[in-house]
């Protein structure tokens, strides 16, 4: 059975905060995809979700860009919901 994985890209991230609470309220796993192609889970993942708030430490203040990768429509729904209002702060 194939998967369908939604990819997406988030620009700018300067809450992340709120970014982990839409993650957190997703039904299934969301994936940090590198450039390589290695796919980690933000959920579950305290290392990478410590270092993600790290970058958002950084002297911008933002998180310049992260590739994202989720199965659930819904999810994905959410995550462009998200990107959308975060556009408008």
């Amino acid at each position: 059975m194939k998967s369908n994985q939604i990819g997406m890209t988030f620009c700018n991230i300067a809450d992340v905060k709120s970014f982990f609470e839409v993650i957190d309220n997703c039904k299934e796993p969301v994936y940090l995809k590198s450039d390589d192609g290695t796919k980690y889970d933000i959920r579950n993942d305290r290392k990478l979700r410590a270092l993600i708030g790290c970058l958002a430490s950084a002297p911008s203040g933002k998180i310049s860009r992260l590739n994202v990768v989720c199965n659930c429509i819904e999810d994905a729904k959410n995550l462009m919901k998200y990107m959308m209002e975060a556009r408008e702060d």
